[in-house]
C-alpha cells in the first residue's frame, strides 16, 4: 500500500492494519525459519509497509500536537 493510500484511512483503521501486518511479519519469519518460505523478500515488503503505517500515524500525532500548541 502506498503512503498516499494510507493517508486517507482513519487512525483506527491504520492501527488495525498495523496489527495485521505485524502478525503477517511474525508468520513470515516463522515460515522462513522453518524453511517453508519461498519468497524471502516478502518479509522486507511487509516491514516497509509497517514503517509506512507508523510514519503516517506519527505525522498525524505531530500535526495534532502542533494544532494544540497553536491554541
Amino acid at each position: 500500500m502506498a503512503a498516499k493510500d494510507l493517508q486517507g484511512l482513519s487512525v483506527e483503521k491504520l492501527q488495525e492494519l498495523y496489527q495485521d501486518k505485524k502478525q503477517d511479519m511474525h508468520t513470515l519469519r516463522i515460515n522462513a525459519a522453518m524453511g517453508e518460505l519461498k519468497d524471502t523478500s516478502q518479509i522486507r515488503k511487509v516491514r516497509h509497509e509497517v514503517a509506512r503505517i507508523l510514519t503516517v500515524l506519527r505525522q498525524r500525532e505531530l500535526a495534532a500536537g502542533v494544532a494544540q500548541k497553536d491554541k
